[in-house]
């Protein structure tokens, strides 16, 4: 860390800490979600990390007129998660650090265990915590001190996967399934990469029907409910989607739907 580092830590860590663990106790409604406005941006919505190198590197820039704190972690799925439960099996440098105004970071993230499947990717997720400067007012008057949390999946990619990513929503596979309860749409995943899909509608010659937007894990399926007879009775059923690629961009496609 460097001096101005150590400064700002001796001054500011151990309250904002303070801060931080009793709101995130607290599960209060203070550490909210980043929203699109957030001040502290992150280069990425998603984040591969490929075993075929050392380390991944993540940018972020700080594009508020004051210096935030900045705690980051790793977690195995739990959105709840805290800065003290950190999957171990990351390393990240900072994990603590504070960013200058209009000023940007890099983040390394290497992993260090050889514990994960071979033959397709694990999900965890990125934690990027930002904390307002806190001043001695602020302290002697007890005022809610509001932090912002962005939380990104953090895919991590064994190196002996030879499929292609770039093309791995299009082999996604729709089917309609008359069920004890009704008809229920199954999207299967034979690839072995998490597959997010968004915009889903089925359509039939007479009737659309939407449903949420998912993520297929690697060589498994996803279902939805559909009560639309207008949809499950008719013949011919296509589905449009988009799924999300490595770049977190949409890539729309259109498929038929198999009964």
């Amino acid at each position: 860390m460097h001096a101005t580092n150590s400064i700002f830590a001796d001054r500011l860590f151990v309250p904002l800490m303070r801060a931080v663990l009793h709101v995130v106790l607290a599960r209060g409604p203070w550490l909210v979600p980043a929203p699109s406005q957030a001040s502290v941006v992150i280069e990425a919505t998603r984040v591969v990390y490929s075993a075929a190198v050392a380390q991944r590197e993540v940018r972020i820039s700080n594009e508020d007129d004051f210096p935030n704190l900045i705690q980051v972690w790793v977690d195995s799925g739990d959105p709840e998660s805290r800065p003290d439960a950190h999957d171990e099996r990351f390393f990240i440098t900072p994990p603590v650090f504070r960013m200058e105004p209009k000023s940007g970071q890099s983040l390394r993230l290497r992993y260090l265990e050889n514990d994960l499947p071979k033959d397709r990717e694990s999900l965890f997720y990125l934690n990027v915590l930002q904390v307002p400067p806190v001043s001695s007012d602020q302290q002697d008057n007890n005022k809610v001190l509001v932090m912002i949390r962005n939380r990104l999946k953090l895919f991590y990619r064994p190196e002996t996967i030879h499929a292609d990513p770039a093309t791995a929503g299009d082999a996604i596979e729709f089917q309609i399934q008359k069920r004890d309860l009704g008809y229920v749409l199954v999207a299967s995943n034979p690839s072995p990469f998490f597959i997010t899909l968004t915009g889903l509608k089925l359509s039939s010659e007479t009737a659309d029907y939407t449903v949420d937007s998912r993520m297929v894990a690697p060589f498994a399926r996803q279902m939805w409910m559909v009560d639309d007879p207008e949809v499950t009775d008719q013949g011919e059923i296509s589905i449009r989607y988009q799924w999300i690629d490595d770049y977190g961009a949409g890539r729309p496609r259109t498929a038929n739907v198999q009964r």
